[in-house]
């Protein structure tokens, strides 16, 4: 083989490895913006400072007024009482693992009752003061 054929070759290479190269980074960030899209918490786990809960049994207010680094979980509604920290943390990381499936716009013709959801069965309100975020959702 020819040292003019080789260089051509090792350039073609260049070309195609720089091409895959750039193609799968992109497809990363593509997957990374649609897991972060998807993510029904955005906020960090251990960031939320308040979950209000409101289900068939009624509204459950729960803040954390945290005491350094360790969690001090409070009842609020229905019952002002210390609240069980473990517990609460690990509803909260269930949620952060929660993925959306659909996402329902009803700020035009379509109504929550279009979609079964005038009454939802469960309503969740998590704020992170410490990162301004505040998501709500609702389910069924």
């Amino acid at each position: 083989m020819s040292f003019k054929k080789t260089i051509l070759l090792a350039a073609i290479f260049a070309i195609f490895a720089g091409a895959y190269y750039w193609e799968s980074s992109r497809v990363k960030q593509k997957e990374a913006k649609e897991d972060l899209d998807a993510q029904v918490l955005k906020a960090d786990a251990k960031s939320v400072d308040k979950l209000t809960i409101e289900n068939a049994n009624g509204l459950f207010e729960l803040v954390n007024a945290k005491d350094g680094d360790k969690d001090n979980w409070r009842i609020l509604k229905p019952v002002e009482t210390k609240g069980d920290d473990t517990a609460i943390s690990n509803m909260i990381a269930i949620l952060a693992g929660a993925r959306k499936s659909n996402v329902f716009d009803l700020t035009g013709e379509l109504k929550a009752a279009d979609y079964g959801l005038e009454k939802p069965e469960l309503s969740v309100k998590i704020e992170a003061s410490s990162e301004g975020a505040m998501e709500t959702f609702s389910v069924g």
